[in-house]
């Protein structure tokens, strides 16, 4: 559904059923629909949806998440939004992330990665880029280098 609806219309849970609860005007009847899943039903759900951290930057993103967003756990698939972040904690986030990495990202990178695993790929690479940069050596000019010989 997210790929297809806005965000404000995806629904927060989905809960299977055999049928419709019908009134006797064949209407919907709203008051007999199940409940989605609160407590600990969506607890256990979430127990058995979450995929632990697989490394390091992916333990550290789950620990800030958890703590900027007030969660007590989160999995390398969780959305940052589904989570209840939005954009001020989405600002925090990205500090936090910044001064843990030493690395540049923008607010735009956790709406476009908003997982911990497409996230972590993100933080990967800039740190890769920061190492190959780091061990790149630069050769100083000589004057002889740059002097350019007159056809005299």
């Amino acid at each position: 559904l997210k790929n297809y609806l806005p965000e404000y219309m995806v629904p927060a849970a989905i809960v299977a059923i055999d049928a419709m609860p019908l009134t006797a005007n064949g209407k919907i009847d709203r008051k007999r629909l199940p409940a989605a899943p609160v407590g600990d039903e969506r607890e256990s759900y979430e127990r058995e949806n979450y995929v632990s951290p697989r490394n390091k930057v992916e333990e550290l993103l789950c620990a800030i998440w958890s703590e900027v967003i007030g969660v007590t756990r989160v999995g390398i698939h969780d959305n940052f939004f589904d989570l209840g972040g939005h954009s001020i904690l989405a600002v925090q986030m990205v500090a936090r992330v910044r001064e843990a990495f030493h690395i540049a990202v923008t607010v735009g990178t956790i709406f476009a990665q908003n997982t911990v695993a497409t996230f972590a790929l993100v933080i990967e690479e800039q740190m890769a880029q920061k190492h190959e940069t780091a061990n790149v050596q630069i050769t100083p000019l000589n004057r002889s280098s740059y002097r350019v010989k007159s056809k005299v």
